[in-house]
């Protein structure tokens, strides 16, 4: 009898195990359709009036009162999200109003007047696209003959944050010594990025101990000498 009770569960327990794996069968025969399915996203988005903010430099020159401080550095208040956002205002010799004595012969430089000389990129276009700033010293009279300014840069360029707070970066670049003469001279460069990174930023160069500096004195005539150095801004590939 319990041989009989044995055999029956065994039974019992072998037609369920064989029904679940029927079970198992048949539903694996069917492919999902459809398996896949796709829900739009949508938005768009607008940079901020001008591009954002455009932030002073330190020691800023009013542009409606540029008397008030001539030596300090003029915003020029990009309409855009791309542009040169300030400049110093002049660079002019130190004593300018006498006359600065000319050495008998040599090499020779004078100081500026500006003390916290300052260059700005604004670039908030939020690309990765590179740019080059440029600067050139041209006479718009008589040629200064082996003329050229000189400043110091300790080759750190610097995000503008606004309210005389920098904050230091290396997406764009510089070089310690900048030297400005009649040929286009490279004052700050714009790296082309990569991954997530992009430019979203005014980006500031202090222009250190500025001077002009004459090669040969002695080759110089007496009188005033008058000029322009032209900033260039160019959204050129840099590596």
């Amino acid at each position: 009898m319990k041989s009989l009770k044995t055999l029956g569960a065994v039974a019992l327990l072998s037609t369920s195990m064989l029904g679940a794996a029927t079970s198992f069968a048949a539903s694996a025969e069917y492919e999902p359709n459809p398996s896949e399915a796709k829900t739009p996203v949508n938005a768009k988005f607008k940079l901020p009036d001008n591009g954002g903010e455009n932030p002073d430099p330190s020691n800023p020159t009013d542009p409606e009162h540029p008397d008030k401080n001539p030596d300090g550095n003029k915003p020029l208040d990009p309409k855009g999200p791309f542009g040169i956002a300030y400049v110093p205002n002049r660079f002019e010799t130190k004593n300018f109003d006498e006359g600065e004595v000319l050495n008998e012969s040599g090499e020779q430089n004078f100081e500026f007047k500006t003390i916290d000389a300052r260059v700005g990129v604004k670039d908030k276009t939020r690309t990765q696209g590179g740019w080059t700033l440029k600067a050139r010293l041209d006479w718009t009279g008589t040629a200064l003959p082996g003329s050229k300014i000189l400043a110091n840069t300790d080759n750190q360029v610097q995000i503008n944050k606004g309210e005389g707070q920098y904050e230091p970066t290396s997406e764009v670049t510089t070089q310690s010594n900048l030297l400005i003469n009649n040929q286009d001279s490279v004052i700050m460069s714009g790296q082309n990025l990569s991954g997530d990174e992009v430019y979203n930023s005014t980006f500031d160069l202090q222009l250190k101990d500025p001077k002009l500096q004459i090669a040969d004195a002695g080759k110089v005539h007496e009188g005033t000498y008058t000029g322009n150095v032209t900033w260039t801004l160019a959204a050129t590939p840099v590596y």
